[in-house]
Protein backbone atom coordinates (compact mmCIF):
# COMPACT_ATOMS: atom_id res chain seq x y z
CA UNK A 1 0.00 0.00 0.00
CA UNK A 2 1.21 3.50 -0.77
CA UNK A 3 1.93 5.89 2.05
CA UNK A 4 -0.98 8.27 2.50
CA UNK A 5 -0.99 11.13 5.00
CA UNK A 6 -3.97 13.29 6.00
CA UNK A 7 -3.74 17.06 5.66
CA UNK A 8 -3.99 19.20 8.80
CA UNK A 9 -7.52 19.00 10.18
CA UNK A 10 -8.33 15.60 8.65
CA UNK A 11 -8.37 11.94 9.68
CA UNK A 12 -7.45 9.02 7.42
CA UNK A 13 -9.98 6.28 8.14
CA UNK A 14 -10.93 2.78 7.07
CA UNK A 15 -14.70 2.59 6.68
CA UNK A 16 -16.09 -0.46 8.43
CA UNK A 17 -18.95 -2.26 6.73
CA UNK A 18 -21.94 -3.10 8.91
CA UNK A 19 -24.64 -5.56 7.97
CA UNK A 20 -27.57 -3.18 7.53
CA UNK A 21 -30.73 -5.21 7.39
CA UNK A 22 -34.28 -3.97 7.82
CA UNK A 23 -36.91 -5.78 9.88
CA UNK A 24 -38.18 -7.32 6.65
CA UNK A 25 -34.75 -8.78 5.85
CA UNK A 26 -33.77 -6.30 3.12
CA UNK A 27 -30.16 -5.10 3.10
CA UNK A 28 -29.76 -1.35 2.62
CA UNK A 29 -26.66 0.23 1.12
CA UNK A 30 -25.02 3.03 3.12
CA UNK A 31 -26.49 5.60 0.68
CA UNK A 32 -30.03 5.03 2.00
CA UNK A 33 -29.28 5.31 5.71
CA UNK A 34 -29.35 8.40 7.89
CA UNK A 35 -27.33 7.05 10.80
CA UNK A 36 -23.62 7.76 11.40
CA UNK A 37 -21.05 5.44 9.87
CA UNK A 38 -18.34 3.50 11.72
CA UNK A 39 -14.65 3.68 10.89
CA UNK A 40 -11.21 2.79 12.23
CA UNK A 41 -8.78 5.70 12.50
CA UNK A 42 -5.55 4.99 10.60
CA UNK A 43 -3.77 8.38 10.83
CA UNK A 44 -4.51 11.75 12.42
CA UNK A 45 -3.62 15.04 10.72
CA UNK A 46 -2.01 17.89 12.63
CA UNK A 47 -3.75 20.89 14.13
CA UNK A 48 -5.39 23.17 11.62
CA UNK A 49 -5.17 26.94 12.01
CA UNK A 50 -8.19 28.91 10.89
CA UNK A 51 -8.31 32.33 9.30
CA UNK A 52 -9.50 33.72 12.65
CA UNK A 53 -6.32 32.74 14.48
CA UNK A 54 -7.40 29.71 16.50
CA UNK A 55 -6.52 26.05 16.02
CA UNK A 56 -8.86 23.14 15.39
CA UNK A 57 -7.57 20.13 17.32
CA UNK A 58 -8.43 16.45 16.87
CA UNK A 59 -11.63 15.59 18.76
CA UNK A 60 -11.34 14.75 22.47
CA UNK A 61 -13.64 12.43 24.42
CA UNK A 62 -14.18 11.58 28.07
CA UNK A 63 -13.17 7.94 28.48
CA UNK A 64 -13.82 5.51 31.31
CA UNK A 65 -15.04 6.01 34.86
CA UNK A 66 -12.52 8.75 35.63
CA UNK A 67 -13.67 10.65 32.54
CA UNK A 68 -10.20 11.70 31.49
CA UNK A 69 -10.00 13.52 28.17
CA UNK A 70 -8.46 11.51 25.37
CA UNK A 71 -7.54 12.58 21.85
CA UNK A 72 -8.52 10.39 18.95
CA UNK A 73 -5.56 8.22 17.97
CA UNK A 74 -4.83 5.58 15.33
CA UNK A 75 -6.69 2.35 16.04
CA UNK A 76 -9.75 4.00 17.62
CA UNK A 77 -13.21 3.13 16.30
CA UNK A 78 -15.27 6.25 15.64
CA UNK A 79 -18.69 7.24 14.36
CA UNK A 80 -18.80 10.04 11.80
CA UNK A 81 -21.43 11.98 9.88
CA UNK A 82 -22.54 10.38 6.68
CA UNK A 83 -21.71 11.95 3.30
CA UNK A 84 -18.71 13.86 4.67
CA UNK A 85 -16.00 11.43 3.60
CA UNK A 86 -13.74 11.78 0.58
CA UNK A 87 -13.11 8.19 -0.47
CA UNK A 88 -9.73 7.21 -1.88
CA UNK A 89 -10.05 5.11 -5.06
CA UNK A 90 -7.77 2.24 -5.99
CA UNK A 91 -7.99 0.06 -2.89
CA UNK A 92 -10.24 -2.93 -3.52
CA UNK A 93 -9.72 -4.76 -0.22
CA UNK A 94 -10.47 -1.79 2.09
CA UNK A 95 -12.45 1.47 1.86
CA UNK A 96 -10.16 4.37 2.77
CA UNK A 97 -11.33 7.95 3.15
CA UNK A 98 -10.46 11.35 4.59
CA UNK A 99 -12.87 13.12 6.95
CA UNK A 100 -12.56 16.51 8.67
CA UNK A 101 -12.21 16.59 12.47
CA UNK A 102 -15.58 18.36 12.78
CA UNK A 103 -17.56 15.40 11.39
CA UNK A 104 -16.66 12.95 14.18
CA UNK A 105 -19.81 12.20 16.22
CA UNK A 106 -18.46 9.77 18.78
CA UNK A 107 -15.89 7.24 19.91
CA UNK A 108 -16.65 3.54 20.37
CA UNK A 109 -15.19 2.14 23.58
CA UNK A 110 -15.09 -1.63 23.87
CA UNK A 111 -15.75 -2.58 27.50
CA UNK A 112 -13.62 -5.49 28.62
Amino acid sequence: MSKIYPAPGFLLIEILEDANKTKEGIYLPHDLQDEPMRARVLKVGHLRDTEYGYSITPPMFKIGKKETLSLIKPGDIIYFKKHTQNEIPGYDDVKLAFIPFETVCGLFEDEK
